[in-house]
C-alpha cells in the first residue's frame, strides 16, 4: 500500500521506490496475520502528516503502526496505490469497497517548504 506524489502504471515494480509512504503487510516485513485477518472486511486509516514526516496507521480503529515519509520534497499525496507484490498468483485478493480522503485545512501553511 502506498501514498505518493505522482501516477505510476500498475506495472510498474518500483513505484515503491519514489513514494511519500509504503506500508508492506506480508512475511518481508509486517505478518499480514498480525494487520489482518483473512476473510473479513478491515478499515485501514493512513493518516500523513508532512509536518512529523510519519504516517500512523490504524486497522480497525487500532493504532498499530507509524511509518516514515520516504521522500521529503513534494506537494502532497494524491495516489493511493495498491499492488500485489507476489510472482506468483495469488488464490486470495483484496476487495476495497471504498475510499474517503479527508483533509484538515485548519492547519496552517508551513512557512517554507524545503525544495
Amino acid at each position: 500500500v502506498t501514498l505518493t506524489d505522482h501516477f505510476s502504471s500498475p506495472f510498474d515494480r518500483e513505484a515503491e521506490l519514489n513514494s511519500l509512504y509504503t506500508l508492506t503487510l506480508g512475511p518481508a516485513s509486517l505478518p499480514a496475520e498480525e494487520l489482518l485477518n483473512s476473510n473479513a472486511w478491515h478499515e485501514l486509516t493512513l493518516s500523513w502528516d508532512f509536518r512529523s514526516k510519519t504516517c500512523r496507521v490504524e486497522t480497525d480503529g487500532r493504532a498499530d503502526h507509524v511509518i516514515p515519509q520516504l521522500k521529503t520534497i513534494s506537494e502532497g499525496a494524491n495516489y493511493l496505490r495498491f499492488r500485489v507484490l507476489s510472482d506468483e498468483p495469488s488464490r486470495g485478493g483484496l476487495l476495497v469497497e471504498s475510499v474517503v480522503a479527508q483533509i484538515d485545512l485548519n492547519v496552517p501553511p508551513e512557512k517554507s517548504v524545503p525544495r
